[in-house]
């Protein structure tokens, strides 16, 4: 438990220091823009958001990746990600000190994430994290993470060092917003119940 903490103190303060914090509070505007966004795209989901916190990273600026591996250094239950290019040794590594920590974690990833150089999919199966592929579309582009099915990651960054060092990205923590992570989830079900299981080749 201390180690836990200590990972969750030592993850609040990295992501002060590396992101931006943003409070936000939902008027009556807001309504309105959401019953037009209804309108326009069929299949949306109107969800309604908790007053709270967001955090966000603008890469090369701050990294979208410390974001997320923060994330994954303070969940408590369960992690569940989605990823398209996969590569970063640093999200491999929190996501097994997670599940190290008796944490439930499984991850999707698109299939070429299992033909790199460095397979970051292959070295969790190698490591007992539950990982599948999904090779049902041109490309399973996703970039999201559903922490403690509470809070949720997501933007344009992909999982890779060039994604924090090299390009202009963004990402979103939105924290404690359980409406939202529900279909966050529900998307990360589906594309999983379709997937390949990736098998250990110890």
């Amino acid at each position: 438990m201390q180690y836990h903490k200590r990972n969750s103190d030592h993850a609040t303060s990295a992501w002060r220091s590396r992101v931006g914090l943003i409070t936000f509070a939902f008027l009556a505007s807001t309504i309105a823009t959401a019953a037009m966004a209804r309108k326009a795209v069929a299949g949306a989901n109107e969800i309604g958001l908790q007053p709270g916190t967001a955090m966000v990273a603008f890469a090369p600026q701050a990294s979208p990746v410390d974001l997320l591996i923060g994330a994954i250094d303070g969940a408590q239950s369960s992690v569940r990600l989605a990823a398209y290019a996969f590569s970063h040794k640093g999200v491999v590594t929190a996501l097994v000190r997670a599940r190290k920590r008796g944490l439930d974690v499984a991850v999707v990833a698109d299939s070429t994430s299992a033909s790199q150089r460095y397979s970051a999919v292959q070295s969790l199966a190698n490591q007992g994290v539950a990982t599948r592929i999904n090779d049902r579309y041109a490309i399973l582009h996703h970039k999201l993470a559903v922490i403690d099915a509470q809070t949720v990651w997501t933007g344009s960054a992909n999982m890779t060092s060039a994604a924090e060092r090299r390009n202009a990205e963004n990402a979103i923590l939105l924290i404690n917003q359980p409406a939202l992570a529900k279909h966050y989830a529900a998307e990360w079900q589906r594309l999983w119940d379709e997937s390949t299981a990736v098998t250990s080749n110890y």
